[in-house]
């Protein structure tokens, strides 16, 4: 088994086309991650803005002439233009792209992606990644492309079934970002080999980890660009052995941040894609296939009585698009006339949640805003963000009234006790904070010892914490003292979402693995597995009465339960990507979800 990498930057063009001269330094970045020698790459070769004729032949070396065995790995990577001409067939540019006084692309001076295509089908490995960090514009204007169709359009014209294709997404910032520095896609895609991306730390770096590293990051600092992977569900891949990369991550100091770059991953995962010691079969296109037949209704065990749902919702929701990115988290005053959103475009919005009219927008936080949570009298909310402050502001006047800086990392997750005095934060840092919500003051801290802690929920009387993150167990802990009561170890996947019930009895989490799990939190005791997701499920929300539970997750789908039985009583189908949060109003009237998209819907 060999493993070859070809890179490509084309920062010079001819007539009619802008220059991008952080092409160049993305594949010397490249360059430099890829041939050190623990990562075991038998030839790095880069071509720096090389004519037609000259790339071609090389990605026909690559692919025809280097691959030899059917267990070799090809890796191409691109950085510059991506051509879309009208008929929608995708060009690479050279040093020599131009276009004609009309403005039109002279075809002779580009790569086509359909050449491309028939190297690699024609190749006898049946490892193949391409990586493109490109700039996606219209063959007759220096614009940006519409991204609508762009995944589509790779996908057809790049596709087969040996190969993984990462690419970068569209903004209108691209320009800058492929300005002179290095593009922030592949600064990422770098700081994630050299060990960032080992998220699950078993010492071994998966593509699927890379690229929800790159995604993770890239929300957290509120970057304009949206990782997509395109690959099919064929076996594993293994491309870097990570041994060493490991003590060289420690000694850059960068495994501290990278462990907090752990949020749900944007795509199906029942595939490990290992980068590791041993080299498998490939996976392929991934894009955005989901699982099409669901589970509808939970087996009930024998003698449990079927539960009516409080009302009877309808399945044509009221939508709100106002975000720009994904709809992190919700939260409702306990009034019922408030709804609170934030999102990754690093704004909370506030709502009238009987009419879904917005109300007001607040701005400060400089990253993307993960978690918020009301204060019980409704007048004072906390936001956690990846800028590494936690925020307090007024909810009736949009007011900001303090800034806690206190963490170290991202703040994942905030929660405020029932008697309104006590704030609970949890950061990428791995560490439980306590402070005084009404002065600010940071009461005490202490070490999760949860593997990339994400999630936390506190029990009405303030006195007991429940948190989750990137292992399969739950922690309990005493707020007071800090330490550990007991875990919970049943979830097979890491834990995404935790939710403790108003009477504090029942604990409900909700994991990778696609299950919702029922808890006794003072026993410790699993009382129901909740199957029907059939993808992450990233939120779980528990109604005032203590009667329900809701569910939202990476199938698109909202999901409403019986708590008592575990009976499936609604599935709520609409949202057009990801489900990240959920919300029920305290009458039970209104469910509410968040997605992927920004979008923001209002189940009656």
């Amino acid at each position: 088994m060999a493993k070859f990498a070809l890179l490509i930057g084309v920062s010079r063009h001819g007539t009619g086309f802008n220059t991008l001269p952080g092409a160049v330094k993305d594949v010397e970045a490249m360059q430099r991650v890829l041939q050190n020698p623990d990562l075991g790459f038998d030839e790095v070769e880069i071509l720096q803005n090389p004519e037609p004729l000259s790339m071609q032949a090389a990605l026909e070396a690559l692919f025809r002439d280097k691959a030899r065995q059917s267990d070799d790995l090809v890796l191409l990577y691109f950085s510059g233009y991506c051509i879309r001409d009208y008929s929608n067939k995708l060009y690479f540019a050279t040093n020599s792209t131009s276009k004609n006084p009309q403005r039109e692309l002279i075809k002779s001076t580009v790569v086509p992606a359909g050449f491309i295509q028939d190297v690699m089908n024609d190749s006898r490995a049946t490892q193949q990644v391409v990586i493109l960090d490109c700039c996606f514009i219209q063959a007759a204007v220096n614009v940006v492309a519409a991204q609508a169709r762009i995944s589509d359009d790779v996908a057809r014209q790049l596709g087969g079934n040996n190969r993984t294709i990462f690419l970068s997404s569209v903004t209108q910032s691209f320009f800058q970002n492929k300005g002179n520095d290095l593009s922030t896609y592949t600064r990422y895609l770098v700081e994630g080999l050299e060990g960032a991306a080992d998220l699950d730390g078993d010492r071994q770096i998966a593509v699927d980890e890379l690229h929800e590293y790159v995604s993770r990051k890239a929300e957290a600092t509120a970057a304009n660009i949206e990782p997509v992977i395109l690959s099919t569900h064929n076996s594993r891949i293994l491309l870097v052995p990570i041994s060493e990369i490991h003590s060289r991550r420690e000694e850059l100091q960068i495994h501290q941040a990278s462990r907090a770059i752990f949020a749900p991953i944007l795509q199906h995962r029942s595939i490990r894609l290992l980068l590791g010691v041993s080299l498998t079969t490939l996976v392929t296109l991934v894009g955005a296939t989901y699982i099409l037949q669901r589970q509808q209704l939970l087996q009930l065990p024998f003698g449990e009585s079927l539960v009516a749902a409080p009302r009877d919702y309808n399945q044509t929701a009221q939508t709100r698009l106002d975000h720009s990115k994904t709809v992190w988290s919700l939260a409702t005053t306990q009034d019922g006339q408030t709804l609170v959103s934030s999102s990754g475009d690093t704004t909370i919005r506030i709502w009238h949640l009987p009419s879904g009219r917005p109300l007001r927008t607040l701005s400060g936080h400089t990253a993307a805003v993960w978690s918020v949570a009301i204060a019980p009298d409704g007048k004072s909310l906390v936001s956690g963000s990846g800028d590494k402050t936690i925020k307090v502001w007024n909810l009736e006047t949009g007011e900001l009234i303090r800034t806690m800086n206190g963490s170290q990392d991202t703040v994942w997750a905030v929660s405020i006790s029932q008697d309104g005095n006590t704030l609970l934060s949890a950061d990428g840092n791995n560490t439980i904070k306590v402070w005084n919500l009404q002065s600010g003051e940071l009461l005490r801290s202490f070490a999760a010892e949860t593997p990339r802690l994400r999630t936390i929920a506190l029990s009405p009387d303030g006195q007991t914490l429940a948190s989750g993150g990137q292992g399969q167990d739950i922690n309990i802990w005493d707020v007071n003292t800090g330490k550990l009561i007991r875990t919970l170890a049943a979830h097979k996947s890491k834990i995404i979402t935790v939710a403790i019930s108003p009477d504090g009895q029942t604990l409900i989490s909700g994991s990778n693995d696609e299950t919702v799990e029922v808890w006794n939190i003072h026993t410790g005791k699993l009382v129901r597995t909740l199957h029907g997701h059939t993808d992450h499920v990233n939120s779980v929300a528990i109604s005032a009465d203590g009667q329900f539970l809701v569910s939202g997750a990476e199938d698109r789908e909202v999901k409403l339960w019986s708590l008592r039985t575990g009976q499936l009583l609604h599935t709520f189908q609409g949202h057009p990507e990801d489900v990240y949060s959920v919300a029920i109003s305290p009458d039970d009237q209104t469910i509410i979800s968040g997605d992927k998209e920004g979008q923001i819907k209002f189940w009656r």
